[in-house]
């Protein structure tokens, strides 16, 4: 069950804690006496959709086997008879060598006395043959395209004959016998192969010692062409998992073990748009094994933790990321596995447990919440670029893990398979529970694959190892696909131009980021594209050339909008041997590689750049000066006490008005304002800039009723009657209506009829003519007050035919 303890009070009785109810024991196989130790890991090694439980075990004789449990038998589970006799094991690696689709099994030991290396290739049925390999002895062994040619380097560590370069990188040939590619002066006790920048280039995390007394753990970052570095690394050594804990599509590392003092750590390394900050966290365990994945399916990242407390107290345990606690079994463990024995989506448990005897114990995960399958990705396109070949497929989405999370496994189809993956091609089933092979980048950019027709393979794997249906995708020639050749000075800089959801790529440095523009320098030679995924296919795709010309002449024009007065800064990339700035309006401005310029008025800023090989640029900068037009309607209105009035403010992208009395939102292009006096409103507009305008609107508010000063009696639908308005009631009313020679020429007692109907410009049936028109009104409020028309008695009125 999940408690959520304190890490002190769990410490105490986690001892005394039964297994988690979340996992169910389904299984306990007790392995023969002969069996003296044994080793164990999930794999499907019949290629039937079900994991299997592959043993390593080594008799009370010396003798060493596999030994496998069938998955689809795990009701009713034994331990095969069939077994294959090995090498004496030390370490192993369930792997697809041959690049069958079927996963063998690489182990180091020692044969007839001597350390050495095997594979036990996997013939089917549960049989396998063994075969020498000229790999060195190791403690880990790692899988990755290190280099993005399609194929993955093999990467072996920890047992080296001497401190001479321990970490060993090797090629693997097209006839399966090895080469050494390079080395690395680490011998690890912990490795793991990830994209942690997104470059598209597979880094190392490495955790051991570059000599017996001197640790590191920290990250071999991979510039390309296996160029790596350091980043981010401390002296201490311990063991590792990877997981994307913050959803924003990088792995971080869990790391734990001891400091160059022996003092016990456990570290969380998390991810900051490739940035990673060391984090220390309250567990810390002695023999600490991590394991990252999403155990209750709420697609968030959960930590298993297993060792020992100082005080020798075996834990093992669950870590939800809601800061929860699993209990697992812990008594007499030797070794624990993850894996989706059901492919239901969510990770069981095998456990080897020694008691008079070894077992074999499976937990069952028992969590109610369902773990969909990732969807097949989308739009498979692999499209040429000169001599390289990118591919690229939509993102899958996923019914709780985050699509930024999601990872892919990626299979090259062809005359060969040029990477092993984890999904068998037949069934779509995971062969072993991992990560995509090629993290969880949606693009893979590689180069010297051969020309011709081919397919790829891409399933989409959620963070709790459960991977979806295949996407298969297919090589689009491009040889039409449209080419920008720039000619550049030496030192010149370039901006690239693409639409906003371009990502940029090149082949010097892998996937450069997401934006509608992107900087070149003359002094890379490279090839840089951008690929458009909303319009898909060749369109898609335009590729940049440039070449360097040191005796040409160019001018270059750009537009600038700025607001008045604004600071702008004016820089030209360093090496030039004369710079030389002017303006239109200011004329001469310097000769410095860095300019401030203040915009008050339009201008033209040019800057006239030399080398010293005689090439020559001009680049001129039209600055031009944004001020909104900013207008309201109505402009002056006016309104009883009490009413309201929507003020209609135009020429801007946003607005903020003042002051802010009788306005609900001072933020709105046309807010309803109710002010208690007359107010003088003033409208700031901004543009996208931020330049801005202003405009007004004079709302006067009058305290009893008012009139028109015009009316047009000429039947057109529009102010043909001249009405009063804001009257309800009044005692004593009269509303009188005069000609210029004192004649009257309205007159009505009832304060409805003056303010629904009013005077319709006749006298006794006859229109009256066009002019100059005199008003009285009489009567008494309801407060006693006098009644009065736009403040007044009496007043004039404008007829208009």
């Amino acid at each position: 069950m999940k408690r959520p303890w304190t890490l002190l009070c769990f410490l105490l009785m986690v001892a005394m804690t039964a297994t988690a109810q979340q996992f169910a024991k389904q299984t306990d196989i007790v392995l023969p006496d002969s069996i003296a130790t044994a080793s164990t890991q999930w794999a499907d090694l019949d290629n039937d959709g079900v994991l299997d439980i592959l043993l390593l075990t080594k008799s009370q004789a010396g003798r060493s086997y596999l030994q496998f449990v069938k998955g689809d038998t795990v009701n009713t589970p034994v331990l095969l008879a069939h077994k294959t006799r090995t090498i004496e094991v030390s370490a192993f690696v369930v792997t697809d060598f041959d690049r069958d689709n079927r996963m063998d099994v690489v182990v180091s030991g020692v044969k007839n006395a001597a350390r050495v290396t095997a594979v036990y290739v996997n013939q089917g049925g549960f049989v396998f043959a063994e075969q020498p390999l000229t790999l060195r002895p190791f403690a880990i062994l790692k899988r990755a395209d290190l280099n993005n040619d399609g194929r993955e380097e093999w990467i072996a560590s920890g047992e080296p004959w001497t401190w001479d370069y321990p970490t060993t990188l090797y090629v693997q040939h097209d006839d399966l016998s090895f080469g050494v590619y390079d080395s690395l002066n680490i011998k690890a006790t912990a490795l793991e192969t990830f994209d942690a920048d997104g470059d598209g280039d597979i880094d190392l995390f490495v955790s051991g010692s570059v000599k017996p007394d001197s640790l590191c753990t920290g990250f071999l970052k991979n510039n390309g062409n296996l160029d790596f570095r350091r980043y981010l690394t401390s002296s201490r050594q311990g063991t590792t998992s990877i997981g994307d804990m913050n959803g924003d599509g990088l792995f971080d590392v869990w790391v734990a073990g001891k400091d160059k003092n022996g003092t016990l750590f456990t570290s969380l390394y998390q991810s900051d748009k490739g940035l990673y900050t060391s984090v220390s966290l309250p567990i810390t365990l002695n023999n600490a094994q991590l394991f990252v994945a999403d155990f209750n399916s709420n697609g968030v990242a959960d930590v298993q933790y297993r060792g020992t407390t100082a005080g020798g107290d075996a834990v093992n345990i669950i870590e939800y990321a809601a800061g929860d606690y699993d209990t697992l079994a812990s008594a007499n463990l030797i070794q624990q596995a993850a894996g989706d024995l059901e492919h239901d989506g969510d990770l069981d448990l095998v456990q080897l447990v020694q008691e008079t005897a070894l077992h074999v114990v499976v937990y069952q995960n028992t969590e109610s919440e369902k773990n969909k399958a990732p969807a097949a990705p989308a739009r498979g396109l692999g499209l040429s670029v000169f001599n390289r070949l990118f591919l690229y497929w939509d993102e899958a989405g996923d019914d709780h893990t985050p699509r930024s999370s999601v990872t892919y496994d990626v299979l090259l189809n062809g005359t060969k398979e040029y990477q092993t993956v984890s999904f068998d091609w037949l069934n779509d089933k995971r062969l072993v529970s991992a990560h995509g092979n090629n993290g969880t980048n949606n693009f893979k950019l590689l180069k010297d694959i051969p020309a011709g027709p081919f397919t790829f393979s891409v399933q989409a794997v959620d963070n709790a190892l459960h991977g979806g249906r295949l996407c298969i995708g297919g090589r689009t020639p491009c040889a039409d696909a449209t080419t920008e050749e720039l000619s550049l000075c030496k030192n010149e800089q370039a901006t690239l131009t693409a639409p906003s959801e371009a990502l940029w790529f090149s082949f010097a440095n892998g996937f450069l980021g997401q934006g509608s523009t992107w900087t070149i320098g003359a002094d890379k030679v490279d090839t840089v594209f951008s690929y458009t995924p909303a319009r898909g296919g060749c369109a898609a795709l335009k590729r940049y050339t440039w070449k360097v010309k040191n005796d040409t002449l160019k001018t270059e024009k750009l537009q600038r909008y700025v607001c008045k007065d604004a600071q702008l800064t004016f820089t030209t990339e360093p090496g030039w041997q004369t710079i030389t700035w002017t303006s239109d309006v200011k004329k001469g401005l310097g000769s410095a590689p860095t300019i401030t310029y203040t915009a008050t008025q339009p201008d033209t800023v040019s800057v006239i750049l030399t080398n010293d090989v005689g090439c020559t640029i001009i680049r001129k900068t039209g600055v031009g000066i944004s001020v909104p037009d900013v207008q309201v309607t109505p402009e002056e209105v006016k309104i009883l006490k009490g009413s309201s009035v929507q003020l209609t403010a135009t020429g801007a992208a946003s607005y903020a008005w003042t002051p802010t009395t009788g306005m609900v939102d001072a933020n709105l292009a046309g807010p309803v304002v109710s002010p208690p006096v007359t107010t003088l409103y003033t409208v700031t507009g901004y543009d996208s800039l931020g330049c801005q305008g202003t405009a007004t609107a004079n709302v006067i508010v009058e305290g009893g009723g008012f009139i028109p000063n015009l009316f047009t009696p000429n039947e057109d639908g529009k102010n043909d009657e001249l009405r009063v308005y804001g009257l309800t009631s009044a005692q004593n009313f009269s509303f009188s209506i005069y000609n210029r020679e004192g004649n009257l020429v309205f007159k009505t007692q009832d304060v409805n009829d003056a303010v629904q109907r009013g005077w319709d410009g006749t006298r006794n049936g006859s229109r009256q003519p066009a002019g100059v028109y005199f008003w009285k009104v009489k009567g008494v409020l309801a407060d006693g007050g006098k009644v009065l028309l736009n403040g007044k008695e009496s007043g004039s009125i404008v007829l208009v035919r």
